[in-house]
């Protein structure tokens, strides 16, 4: 009687490869391990998810050359690189006729899924974004929804996706925000019959976020048909955004025809309706304001400051010639008023025929005279740049309008019909920003100018340096100095985004989350945002999968 054993016989599917073509992983194994592989070639499916960065999440270099200018492969570098260069300087590198996307920027060293070298991670964009911001998010994705399917292993088909999918069944103690639907068995099974290779796309967040939209809209194009033909068949993405780039996300799926090759949207702690704090960074910068803004983890209130800005003159160089930066303004759909100044006793004064915070861009951000504009006009011209005229600022302003007007009140479709988001709270943040007046010296107490005249002193005779607190010389001669300062944050959201923003699309999605304790620039490294994206993904894939059999052709999941 012949006992020997017969070997299993091994199936290994395959999946798309870092050029979209079928490709399959086999690991070498000891010499006693005889049992045969069987390679599947099969049709696959395919959903690639594109991930859109923040602002400041895009590498850049200098148009035409291999110049490196916003390089976030390593924050202390980057620091240094950034951090003692004044306004003139940082106005004439960071320009945003000047700059376009790098993608040049470090990328995993060890293989993850069928990407086995640097030249894969690059053909996918993963070069284009910062390493430091989203490399550990990328990676997580790509594990989690492309493992490959090995029959006759210990390994399940699809083994992390069915982990994952085993978490993020049942959320709702994540903070849903609308009646929550668990994850379905057929869903989940919808899911699995699709592969997503993950990409990544960059784009020039100086320059106007309108033509970032168009950058993305060709990028899905470019995907979808590097995914169709031969055994491949694609004809939508997923699209998943951080921050600004949600912005990106909306605007491009309300360009002609982009919404039907978005199968769905997921954004993460995105400035709906902008945030106040770019306010308040372009008159007083960085230094003040803490690292909950940006990463504090990473590189500490000081060296965040140093990079962005610290005062407000080196913030406003930048900021005036860049619409991508203006766009991140609150908008005139932002729920509240957002800008007050208090009085000596902290009584909130009269804002009324002075500034507006529901039509911004005509009280706000074009007040030329009054020191709680926007932009103080002697800022436009540091020492060292190329001076900018009020005329030049006022155009980049009107197209922050209207990128603005495109998206929200005026626009036909706000967001995608098929999104999913979620936004953070409870860290300190701010939903409004506040001015607090007081008065110096002490003396002057006694004759302290009315809080209202003290709202008509113009910039001249304000001695502002772009720090906190600022000096406010009376209106009239003789009377008293006073400082202003602004109060530090008291409200609740993600560090840099508040809650009256984050949660604004809660009437235009599927599903909002509101997550607490999660800081904005790192939001994508936490456990419960990864499995919420999770969710969001699986829910979406099934929807399309759903969309492919009612036009009876093969759904994801049936015979390969």
């Amino acid at each position: 009687m012949n006992t020997t054993t017969v070997p299993p016989r091994r199936r290994l599917y395959t999946q798309p490869g870092a050029n979209g073509q079928p490709s399959v992983t086999v690991t070498l194994t000891p010499a006693h391990r005889t049992d045969t592989v069987q390679i599947v070639v099969q049709l696959n499916h395919v959903l690639p998810v594109v991930f859109v960065p923040g602002i400041m999440g895009s590498n850049l270099k200098k148009s035409g050359t291999e110049n490196a200018v916003w390089r976030l492969d390593d924050e202390e570098k980057l620091g240094l690189s950034m951090g003692f260069k004044n306004a003139g300087e940082r106005q004439r590198l960071l320009h945003p006729n000047r700059v376009e996307v790098d993608p040049r920027g470090k990328v995993p060293e060890s293989p993850v899924g069928v990407l086995r070298t640097a030249a894969d991670f690059r053909a996918r964009g993963w070069g284009e974004v910062g390493h430091t911001s989203y490399n550990e998010f990328l990676v997580w994705a790509e594990k989690n929804f492309n493992s490959q399917r090995c029959e006759g292993t210990d390994e399940d088909t699809y083994g992390r996706l069915g982990a994952t999918l085993l978490v993020v069944k049942d959320g709702r103690a994540w903070g849903a925000q609308k009646p929550f639907d668990p994850l379905t068995e057929d869903e989940s099974r919808s899911a699995q019959g699709w592969s997503y290779p993950v990409h990544a796309c960059g784009y020039n967040w100086l320059d106007d976020n309108e033509i970032a939209a168009q950058r993305l809209a060709k990028r899905i194009d470019e995907i979808i048909a590097q995914y169709s033909g031969g055994m491949s068949r694609c004809t939508q993405v997923i699209v998943i955004t951080h921050s600004m780039g949600g912005l990106v996300a909306r605007r491009c799926a309300q360009l002609p025809g982009m919404a039907q090759k978005i199968a769905g949207v997921v954004h993460g702690v995105m400035p709906a309706v902008g945030a106040p704090v770019a306010y308040r960074r372009c008159k007083v910068g960085m230094m003040d304001e803490g690292a909950s803004g940006i990463g504090k983890a990473a590189l500490g209130s000081w060296g965040v400051a140093r990079v962005i800005g610290a005062t407000g003159q080196e913030v406003t160089a930048v900021f005036a010639q860049s619409p991508g930066a203006l766009q991140l303004l609150p908008t005139a759909e932002y729920p509240r008023a957002w800008l007050e100044v208090r009085d000596i006793d902290s009584a909130s004064l009269s804002m009324a025929g002075r500034m507006d915070t529901a039509k911004p861009y005509d009280t706000v951000y074009t007040e030329r005279q009054q020191w709680w504009g926007l932009v103080k006009e002697d800022w436009l011209k540091p020492k060292d740049g190329e001076p900018l005229t009020w005329t030049t600022y006022l155009k980049t302003l009107r197209l922050a309008s209207s990128f603005h007007a495109k998206l929200n009140a005026s626009a036909a479709v706000p967001y995608h019909p098929n999104t999913y988001a979620f936004y953070g709270h409870g860290v300190p943040s701010f939903e409004t920003v506040c001015w607090q007046i007081e008065t110096l010296p002490t003396e002057w107490r006694s004759k302290r100018l009315a809080g209202t005249q003290a709202l008509d002193v113009r910039h001249d005779r304000a001695v502002m340096d772009g720090t906190n607190p600022e000096q406010l010389r009376g209106a009239v001669q003789g009377a008293p100095t006073y400082n202003v300062q602004l109060l530090p944050a008291a409200d609740s959201g993600d560090g840099t985004v508040p809650v009256a923003s984050g949660r604004a699309p809660l009437p235009n999605v599927h599903q909002i989350f509101g997550i607490p304790g999660i800081e904005h620039e790192p939001a994508y490294k936490s456990g419960i945002a990864q499995h919420v994206t999770a969710y969001a993904i699986t829910r979406i894939a099934a929807s399309a999968a759903q969309a492919i059999g009612a036009g009876k052709t093969t759904k994801p999941g049936a015979a390969r």
